[in-house]
């Protein structure tokens, strides 16, 4: 479908007054002593920052891909269908955490 878009940081660099709610974090497995960095898509983002969270019964999926370099700690983030979307259909998927006051179908049951 697309990829997450915005500006890559160093993880030692972010902060609690950070507006973190597009703040995607990149972790792989890496070497001991490595920094670990997270994309920052606040200020730039595309498509993929109007998604929204689901607990359960998300319809994209996010997986890591290198392209174009094999450096493990700058992976792509794309976003796949995980079955055929209907036209005028919510795209979710699982942040990877349980959010405060979450609203999704399954948590407003």
């Amino acid at each position: 479908l697309f990829s997450y878009a915005g500006l890559i940081l160093q993880d030692s660099d972010i902060t609690d007054s950070m507006d973190s709610r597009y703040v995607l974090n990149l972790a792989t497995k890496q070497a001991k002593g490595d920094a670990s960095f997270s994309i920052d898509g606040k200020d730039y983002r595309n498509i993929a920052s109007f998604m929204n969270h689901t607990c359960c019964e998300e319809n994209v999926q996010a997986s890591r891909i290198l392209c174009n370099h094999f450096d493990l700690r700058f992976p792509f983030i794309v976003f796949k269908a995980k079955t055929n979307i209907p036209p005028q259909t919510e795209l979710c998927w699982n942040y990877g955490e349980k959010l405060q006051n979450c609203i999704c179908s399954f948590c407003s049951r």
